[in-house]
């Protein structure tokens, strides 16, 4: 599953910097389905590229809560 999402990152100049899944009976934050989060990715920027240079407005983000991306 990290090799799928790692190219799904790199199609749009991301990649992925590393993460961790939480021990068992440590306390998680919720995730976007509302189910408890049982790991964390890192993302960042891959190459040159920066994607303020890319930044189009599609809306409001599912990740964001609905709120618009800064």
């Amino acid at each position: 599953m990290i090799e799928t999402i790692a190219a799904a990152l790199s199609a749009h100049g991301l990649t992925l910097r590393g993460g961790f899944d939480f021990a068992g009976g440590e306390e998680t934050p919720s995730g976007l389905s509302g189910g408890t989060a049982r790991s964390v990715l890192l993302v960042g920027q891959a190459g040159a590229n920066s994607c303020a240079e890319k930044k189009v407005n599609h809306g409001p983000s599912p990740l964001l809560s609905g709120r618009q991306p800064v």
